[in-house]
């Protein structure tokens, strides 16, 4: 994944309604430095360490996400936003790779035998990369 493809991910996992900034998150600011997301402050801000120092942001608001982006080629990253899509469609889901390259979304097995028709989970999303899947799916969220 190239970093401007990986950025504009970032930018639509931030939109989707049922996101938000999990502990151990990795993130980039508007000048692409790096930053681990600790947790969120009492105060409305949020805790993160950057370059080795933990500073205290503005508050977790409109503002912090316009200025920051989730780094969805950090394996812990892409750990949280599953257990975000998870959150989102009530379901225990997973990525897999297909034999035509893409990834999709997929119940787990005993998901599949409990689900509704009207279920939204679903090898409708799917995409590029593990991390594409994953923001499709949390997109399509109820």
């Amino acid at each position: 994944m190239t970093d401007a493809e990986a950025l504009a991910l970032g930018q639509r996992a931030v939109a989707c309604r049922g996101w938000r900034w999990m502990p151990r998150m990795h993130g980039l600011d508007i000048h692409a430095n790096g930053f681990t997301f600790l947790f969120a402050h009492p105060s409305g801000g949020a805790i993160v360490l950057q370059d080795g120092a933990v500073l205290q942001t503005l508050p977790v608001s409109r503002e912090f996400m316009r200025l920051t982006l989730p780094d969805l080629r950090d394996p812990a990253t892409l750990g949280c936003l599953l257990a975000l899509v998870r959150e989102a469609h009530g379901a225990l889901v997973y990525v897999e790779p297909r034999w035509d390259l893409a990834w999709r979304l997929v119940p787990m097995m005993w998901e599949v035998y409990t689900m509704s028709d009207s279920s939204t989970i679903g090898p409708s999303y799917k995409g590029a990369t593990e991390a594409e899947a994953l923001v499709a799916a949390l997109e399509g969220a109820p």
